[in-house]
């Protein structure tokens, strides 16, 4: 079994957006460097796909301070962002007003801002015109992650809820735990309640009675 140590790793109490507090890894890296460069390229528009709480919400507050859900964006307020930078988060078809973001889409490249799109997976669009415009932006995609990055990810999670755990247990969990973000979410959260119901602290034995 490998061994993974507990990384000296300072993690905020609470989501931190900064930079710093990005954990980079090799399933991430090629987006975290697309996002991050400046300036992005001369493209209008970036696709960025991952599964949820793989960081993507993350990446794109490092792109922009302007996040809008896409169920959310009108084409009211379209021309506001003239020249911005502008993250349209969770794309997902039936839930997006096509066009509010084709309008969003042509004044950003008329203007050079630029448009980020967060999805779980690249969509294809009714509306002909906006389809054939974003067909063609490239897509940086999130992996699922190393044992390195799972083992920091458990790590990171319970040290924001103020838990203890050896890296004895971390070992087990990384093992026996799907290769997924979500996942790895849901299992500390599931333990946290477990600990506390049984009013013991997390091990290995605990961690067993999860898996039964």
């Amino acid at each position: 079994m490998k061994t993974f140590p507990q990384f000296p790793l300072q993690f905020p109490l609470q989501d931190s957006w900064k930079k710093e507090d990005f954990l980079v890894a090799p399933c991430n890296k090629d987006a975290f460097d697309m996002i991050t460069q400046e300036p992005l390229g001369p493209q209008a528009a970036l696709w960025l796909i991952g599964e949820k709480g793989s960081g993507k919400t993350h990446l794109a507050h490092l792109f922009s301070e302007t996040l809008i859900p896409a169920e959310r964006l009108t084409q009211e307020e379209v021309p506001s962002f003239a020249g911005k930078k502008v993250v349209i988060e969770d794309i997902a078809a039936d839930k997006t007003d096509e066009i509010a973001l084709f309008h969003l889409y042509n004044l950003l490249k008329e203007t050079k801002g630029q448009l980020l799109l967060t999805a779980r997976e690249k969509i294809s669009f009714r509306l002909p015109d906006l389809d054939s415009r974003l067909k063609t932006a490239p897509v940086v995609k999130i992996g699922l992650p190393d044992d390195v990055l799972v083992a920091s990810l458990f790590l990171k999670m319970f040290y924001d809820r103020h838990i203890a755990v050896s890296g004895e247990a971390v070992n087990y969990l990384v093992t026996h735990t799907d290769r997924s973000f979500d996942a790895i979410r849901r299992t500390v959260a599931q333990l946290d309640n477990l600990s506390l119901s049984a009013k013991q602290k997390i091990t290995i034995p605990l961690i067993k009675k999860l898996y039964e």
